[in-house]
């Protein structure tokens, strides 16, 4: 018989509704085909730790719109972030007393073929695998939206390089 554990429920809900206000991608418009584009983008991302897919079991249809960092996320200058600065400067804001294991990014793709190029968004979130409460493991993950800061600096400076190996 399963026990009501009121404390996990409130904790779920304070970790869970900002998540659940619509996350819209960061976008950004490009001259070329989405295939060109994506295939930048990807490779710019590769520089930045998004070196596996987020799926590597599905189908490839599946594994074609994500990426996870598994080791060491870079941001746009060349700067390495961690489960701190992924806190303080890329996650949307939680409470101080909600921790969690390192947090590792994941990056959703979609590009949007346009009259005149692409749209690209980018939509990134980071999963810690198990949250503490405190000092006591609450025996769930915690996942934590983006705040949008890092999409658009990754997006800002794949748009500068490609605009400038066009030139």
């Amino acid at each position: 018989m399963a026990r009501f554990q009121p404390l996990r429920l409130i904790v779920a809900l304070v970790v869970l509704i900002p998540s659940c206000i619509a996350q819209a991608d960061v976008e950004r418009d490009f001259r070329g085909s989405c295939d060109q584009i994506d295939a930048g983008v990807r490779a710019y991302l590769n520089t930045r730790g998004f070196t596996e897919p987020e799926c590597p079991h599905c189908p490839a249809s599946q594994r074609a719109g994500s990426l996870r960092a598994p080791g060491r996320l870079i941001d746009s200058k060349g700067k390495a972030i961690g489960t701190l600065r992924i806190r303080r400067e890329y996650g949307i804001p939680i409470s101080f007393w909600i921790w969690s294991t390192p947090l590792h990014p994941r990056v959703f793709l979609r590009a949007k073929p346009q009259p005149m190029g692409c749209r690209f968004g980018l939509h990134m979130d980071f999963i810690g695998y198990a949250m503490v409460l405190g000092v006591m493991p609450a025996g769930e993950g915690l996942g934590l939206p983006s705040n949008k800061k890092l999409e658009a600096e990754y997006l800002d400076a794949i748009k500068a390089q490609i605009e400038s190996s066009s030139n």
